[in-house]
């Protein structure tokens, strides 16, 4: 099923299977990379300051999807704005869970967080096999 969609993503955009592997992998590499730097100013800023910022930012990156069209609609055009937005997207993305997390561990003893961790990630599991 997913693959599928996948195939009719790049289809409808004009995007090769190459160009949307590169998004793949660009979004991966600064998720990665933006781990470390999201939890420092997770800790700078707070959880609710960074939290709100790092929705906000999500929200705009994925929004800008919307803009990214094949040769007939284009607004944002080709292969190098699919992979930029990919790449934001991972940015803005690296810091939701920890910050999550995070903000957890500051309402229950350590000894309580078991649950709510738990929740989180069968919520998580459960939205992707809605998808």
């Amino acid at each position: 099923m997913r693959l599928r969609l996948v195939i009719q993503l790049s289809r409808d955009l004009g995007l090769s299977s190459t160009v949307y592997g590169l998004g793949s992998g660009a979004f991966f590499l600064a998720y990665a990379a933006g781990q470390l730097p999201a939890n420092l100013l997770l800790l700078r800023f707070g959880g609710p300051a960074w939290l709100a910022a790092i929705t906000i930012v999500w929200g705009l990156a994925a929004s800008a999807f919307a803009l990214v069209r094949g040769p007939a609609f284009a607004l944002v055009r080709g292969p190098v704005s699919f992979v930029l937005l990919r790449l934001l997207l991972g940015l803005a993305e690296s810091g939701a869970l920890p910050g999550v997390w995070y903000y957890v561990s500051q309402f229950y003893p350590a000894d309580k967080t078991t649950l709510p961790y738990s929740l989180i990630e069968t919520g998580i599991t459960v939205s992707q096999g809605l998808d």
